[in-house]
């Protein structure tokens, strides 16, 4: 099964609420606050997801491209003007086993501090899983997420503190 779904929107905000930064004297950080911001804001973008199934392969795809042009008084946006994931796996025993790589990609960031700029560079990440239904109630599942260990910023973050490299192995029962 294929199924597919495409989102167009162009939006126009009058006195909008966005997240403001004001530096504290004397202190190591600053403050972060909510405000409304007079004047009107654009938002723009295309939102794209696909998903399909075809028992022994599958995939999905989603992709957000964005363009925001705020208020004057505006000094973040956290949001980047490309986001996109796309996964790619098989079940090469039947339902009860799957493996799959995902890749996850984010463009660029930009904040404004004291009437300078900080952009946080676009970045991709390739996570592994695998996944093993042992029992109608028992699931194992393993991944290595963030693989080749890239320094990277997150969504709605300004450092580079995005999780490194992680292991994970889960068991999970239902009863």
């Amino acid at each position: 099964t294929l199924k597919l779904r495409i989102d167009a929107y162009s939006s126009r905000i009058h006195n909008t609420i966005n997240q403001i930064y004001v530096p504290e004297p004397g202190a190591t950080f600053g403050k972060y606050f909510y405000t409304n911001l007079p004047g009107t804001s654009k938002s723009r973008g295309l939102e794209v997801l696909a998903d399909y199934d075809a028992r022994i392969v599958f995939g999905q795809l989603n992709l957000d491209l964005q363009k925001q042009d705020l208020a004057s008084g505006s000094n973040a946006t956290f949001l980047p003007e490309r986001r996109d994931m796309l996964l790619v796996g098989m079940r090469p025993f039947g339902e009860a086993f799957s493996v799959s790589v995902r890749t996850r990609g984010s463009g660029k960031t930009r904040l404004i501090v004291d009437n300078a700029a900080i952009r946080n560079p676009s970045y991709r990440l390739v996570d592994l899983m695998a996944d093993w239904r042992v029992s109608p109630s028992v699931r194992l599942s393993a991944s290595v997420l963030n693989l080749q260990d890239k320094l990277h910023t997150p969504l709605y973050s300004v450092d580079d503190k995005g999780m490194g490299r992680t292991a994970n192995v889960r068991l999970t029962g239902t009863f």
